[in-house]
């Protein structure tokens, strides 16, 4: 049903469906793609394309933090049509696809890279 989408809205030279890569391959696939997206859980591998600079396309009530940076956009799990207009918008909307993903970049060096995590780690244990 969502490549039906993707074809309604001639997107199919701008969506690509890739199988599993190993963790090592990702980077590579990160900078060369235009969004990430994560039809149902998130994943560890939402901060990493995020820090590539890649906007985010998650289901609504997973881990919405993550896009609350104006770095990404929400979809209604389980609702086709809905996912498709978000990818479209990315699609049809470069500059903000620019701009979401460079907002990304920023939401990992400031909430989750390693420094940051180890401050808000010793301030949990300072006394």
């Amino acid at each position: 049903m969502l490549f039906r989408s993707i074809v309604t809205h001639n997107l199919e030279q701008r969506v690509l469906f890739w199988p599993a890569v190993k963790q090592a391959e990702l980077p590579r696939f990160y900078v060369a793609a235009d969004a990430g997206c994560w039809p149902r859980e998130a994943s560890m591998a939402m901060l990493e394309a995020a820090a590539c600079g890649l906007p985010i396309i998650i289901a609504k009530g997973e881990l919405e933090q993550r896009v609350r940076y104006g770095n990404g956009l929400e979809y209604q799990e389980g609702n086709i049509n809905n996912l498709s207009e978000c990818i479209t918008q990315l699609a049809q909307n470069l500059d903000q696809t620019r701009q979401m993903g460079y907002l990304s970049r920023r939401l990992v060096e400031e909430h989750y890279s390693w420094t940051e995590i180890n401050r808000q780690f010793m301030a949990a244990y300072q006394p």
